[in-house]
């Protein structure tokens, strides 16, 4: 009995440190990876506000896709206040931090941790109500240092077209900030149209900054 006891109690040992070893060998194949680290603006602090652009400005047949950049930055300049914040950092030459962050209202939305020389998925269009994605500043691919990833906006207005002649809503648009937004007219018989006007008399020319009303503007034909 005696014998079955020790044979039994040896058998468990071996199986314990094979189990122990094959763990350890599997844990150290792990890449470092951490659990998503979302921080927002701290209390009383300025937003990183920077007004949002992009490179090429003569891009006007836009289309949104994760692979669109505003340059060829590596990384997005860091926020000052973000010195406030106790955020992950990678170990040089073993790991990296890579935080993203929204570059229209400066909130930090989440920060990865990746191995050395490693790439991160392409990421999806962060899309924003009332927001226009113009595409992202930093690189996500072969990080080899601690990198801020940003996504920038343009800011989108309403414009509304109203028929003076008829008192009929003709049709809205959305348009970029600082940009022009068009409809055409409607054609009344007798009347040529002259332009379009805002709400306080003022000629519309675009240049919008703001939800907008337009009203047209006919003459009688001679």
């Amino acid at each position: 009995m005696k014998e079955i006891i020790k044979k039994v109690v040896i058998s468990a040992l071996a199986a314990l440190f094979v189990f122990t070893l094959f763990a350890n060998k599997t844990k150290a194949a792990v890449p470092v990876v951490m659990p998503e680290v979302v921080q927002t603006v701290p209390a009383g602090t300025t937003l990183y506000n920077t007004p949002v652009y992009v490179a090429n400005t003569t891009n006007t047949n836009y289309n949104p896709t994760w692979s669109l950049k505003v340059n060829n930055n590596k990384s997005a300049p860091w926020p000052e206040w973000w010195a406030q914040l106790d955020l992950p950092k990678g170990v040089p030459g073993v790991s990296c931090a890579v935080h993203w962050m929204n570059g229209w209202s400066g909130e930090l939305w989440k920060t990865d941790i990746v191995p050395y020389g490693s790439s991160l998925p392409n990421p999806p269009d962060p899309c924003i109500g009332g927001m226009d994605f113009a595409g992202w500043e930093g690189d996500w691919t072969n990080v080899t240092e601690d990198r801020v990833i940003k996504a920038w906006y343009f800011e989108k207005h309403k414009v509304e077209f109203y028929d003076t002649m008829t008192g009929d809503f003709i049709d809205y648009e959305w348009t970029r900030d600082g940009e022009k937004a068009w409809v055409d007219p409607p054609y009344h018989s007798g009347y040529k149209f002259q332009h379009y006007d805002r709400s306080d008399g003022d000629e519309y020319t675009g240049n919008v900054h703001d939800d907008t009303k337009v009203y047209t503007d006919y003459r009688k034909r001679r």
